[in-house]
């Protein structure tokens, strides 16, 4: 019907990502580094985690376990009954970054993740532990603007390929089993990717909508 379940509303809070759903909660960021988790159908509160940094990327949530991104580099599994650390995955963040994050995403039991270094990563759901990464671009130049390659928009998972894509980098489909890299293109963008009836869509660094045959 459209009509309004519950609305909340904090002057005191700061919400510096969208809000991520999973396992009934609605769970939502702070730039004070904060992740809060409440019932999605009521909005009373479940729990408030402390993580590291201020969280841009909206979390999410499987199987009892909560993910989420801050933006000095980490990915937090959390409990998601009580919010208890389970494990934290770091990586180190280059000098200069693009303000923004991609949002982890959760797939069956993995959760597949982007980073400002360039890189795309496949983690255990339950235990955080590494199971591949793979590159999609490679920092160069003599300026740390130069280098930039942040994976800025959500990778996007079809069957068993994750699409991805990196500001002065590329987009490129990468097997889920794996991380081998099934094929690229030479195309920059800080923007979301869309993924549909065999074709990827793409907004590049100059606004230009970029489309590319999968089966190319």
């Amino acid at each position: 019907s459209g009509k309004v379940i519950w609305e909340l509303r904090d002057k005191k809070l700061q919400y510096t990502g969208g809000p991520g759903v999973g396992d009934g909660l609605v769970l939502i960021g702070t730039g004070d580094a904060r992740l809060i988790a409440r019932e999605a159908d009521t909005g009373q509160l479940r729990w408030v985690a402390r993580l590291s940094s201020e969280v841009l990327a909206a979390p999410g949530a499987s199987n009892g376990i909560v993910v989420g991104r801050t933006a000095d580099g980490k990915l937090y599994g959390l409990n998601a009954d009580s919010g208890e650390e389970i494990w934290i995955y770091d990586r180190t963040v280059p000098t200069l970054t693009l303000r923004g994050n991609a949002a982890p995403v959760i797939h069956d039991d993995l959760v597949l993740a982007g980073f400002d270094n360039g890189r795309l990563v496949a983690l255990k759901l339950r235990t955080g532990k590494l199971l591949w990464e793979s590159r999609l671009a490679i920092p160069s130049g003599r300026s740390d603007l130069e280098r930039m390659v942040d994976v800025e928009g959500d990778p996007v998972v079809i069957g068993n390929t994750v699409y991805a894509a990196s500001f002065q980098g590329g987009v490129a489909a990468i097997s889920v089993l794996d991380g081998q890299i099934e094929w690229t293109r030479d195309i920059s963008t800080y923007s979301e990717l869309a993924v549909g009836e065999g074709r990827v869509y793409i907004t590049d660094r100059d606004g230009a909508t970029r489309v590319i045959r999968d089966d190319d």
